[in-house]
């Protein structure tokens, strides 16, 4: 795709975006990234650029979003990327994108919140629900993807781990929420 990150150099372009991003949040923005999958001649290192990319983009609140490419106009002559053409390294780049999400997705839809109509005291309450649909939400979408691929085998196995991770990050998440509550009940001799 000739031209694509001009004036810049395809090696640069990681940083463009890192540096993008950091304007937007300095400047209180939330970017939406979009990530195209399947390009023509992409590679399992291109795939393994893009996952360091998104790990990179980890420090910005952001919302990153995967398509599979459609050929259209100078692509016309390509094949379409479809879910069903995705590898391991496809699925650990979608992955990541959705770790991405739901951390800033739980943030962002909290901080969202705690500005609507709901009174205080029914905050904490909400909070909870929340979180789940979040996790629910991308669960379902991850499951959709998983399910259209043809490898069977790998599949339930990055299932699998995808949900332990998400139940051991879950886990984690709430004993450290928990700790940092004041604890009104608690003594405090």
């Amino acid at each position: 795709m000739s031209g694509k990150a001009s004036p810049f150099k395809p090696s640069e372009w990681p940083e463009v975006v890192v540096q993008g991003f950091s304007i937007c949040n300095d400047s209180h923005w939330v970017p939406l990234g979009m990530l195209i999958l399947g390009l023509p001649g992409e590679t399992e290192e291109d795939i393994n650029k893009t996952i360091s990319l998104v790990e990179g983009l980890r420090i910005y609140k952001s919302i990153l979003i995967p398509f599979v490419l459609k050929a259209k106009g100078m692509l016309n002559l390509e094949k379409n990327f479809n879910v069903t053409d995705m590898k391991k390294p496809h699925l650990a780049l979608v992955r990541k994108i959705f770790d991405h999400n739901i951390h800033w997705g739980r943030y962002l839809v909290r901080e969202r919140a705690s500005n609507a109509l709901i009174p205080k005291w029914l905050f904490p309450m909400v909070l909870p629900f929340i979180d789940w649909s979040i996790k629910r939400a991308h669960g379902k979408l991850f499951n959709e993807i998983v399910a259209s691929c043809a490898q069977l085998g790998e599949i339930s196995r990055v299932r699998k781990k995808f949900l332990r991770d998400q139940s051991i990050q879950t886990m984690r998440q709430n004993e450290e929420e928990f700790l940092e509550r004041p604890h009104p009940n608690h003594d405090k001799t």
